[in-house]
């Protein structure tokens, strides 16, 4: 009964873990896009600004 109690904990824990390792996942490839969005937009405006 004891093992069992445990084993699901255990695999509650691990699903935790899975789930906050998702979450920081998007977290690191939203702030990867944004800041690749920003580079864009900066390059972007450096040339509009020399083409003008």
């Amino acid at each position: 009964m004891v093992i069992i109690v445990m084993h699901t904990a255990m695999r509650h824990d691990l699903h935790l873990s899975m789930v906050k390792a998702a979450i920081q996942e998007f977290l690191l490839i939203f702030l990867f896009v944004t800041n690749v969005f920003s580079f864009i937009s900066i390059v972007y405006n450096r040339f509009s600004v020399i083409g003008l």
